[in-house]
Order: C-alpha cells, then sequence, then structure tokens
C-alpha cells in the first residue's frame, strides 16, 4: 500500500472518530480526543506505516493523542481483544480497530 494512501487511510479514520465523540473543554474551548489505534499486529512494515499516518494526522490535526497498542503478531486475537476491553474502559474517545476475527468483538464494540 502506497504511503499516500496509508495517510489518507489515516486521516480519514482519525476524522471518523472525531466525529463520533468529541469532547470539548469549558473552560477553555479547546479539543482534546483520546485515539486509541488498535492493529491487527505491530511488527509488520504495513502497520508501522499506518502508525505513522495516525500520527501523523494527529499532529496536522492538533489536539488529538493518539495511543498505539496491539499484539505484536497478527494471530494474537486474545490480546486484540484485551486491549479493546481495556480502551473501552478506559473510555477513550474513540477506537480505530483493525479486527483480527470480527466475530470476536461483537459483544465488545
Amino acid at each position: 500500500m502506497s504511503r499516500t494512501l496509508t495517510r489518507v487511510l489515516a486521516a480519514v479514520l482519525l476524522l471518523a472518530a472525531t466525529g463520533c465523540g468529541q469532547r470539548t473543554t469549558p473552560t477553555t474551548g479547546s479539543s482534546s480526543l483520546t485515539i486509541a489505534v488498535i492493529p491487527k499486529g505491530t511488527s509488520h512494515i504495513f502497520w508501522q506505516s499506518i502508525h505513522a499516518g495516525a500520527n501523523q494526522a494527529a499532529k496536522e490535526l492538533g489536539g488529538v493523542e493518539i495511543i498505539w497498542r496491539g499484539p505484536l503478531r497478527e494471530d494474537d486475537r486474545d490480546s486484540q481483544v484485551s486491549e479493546v476491553e481495556g480502551f473501552v474502559t478506559r473510555g477513550v474517545s474513540g477506537i480505530v480497530l483493525v479486527a483480527r476475527s470480527p466475530s470476536s468483538f461483537s459483544t465488545r464494540v
């Protein structure tokens, strides 16, 4: 996947998440979002390029914090489920998820 397409995809995902739960601080009026990005795995170059694109999009948008966490290996479904549950409990503004097994998340997402 080209670098430009990766950045566009990350920006679209961030913008979609922005519209799904924007929080505004009453005293300053500034926007503050925390977006969890959970890939299938973190070691492959493809997922590393998604990470770079998400960070670049957050920098360009401003007021967005990216938390990048996921399993090392793409076949570690349990670790990915655990990450999602942790971020839901934490109450992040949005979650960008590339599900290893979509059926694993039917009751969580």
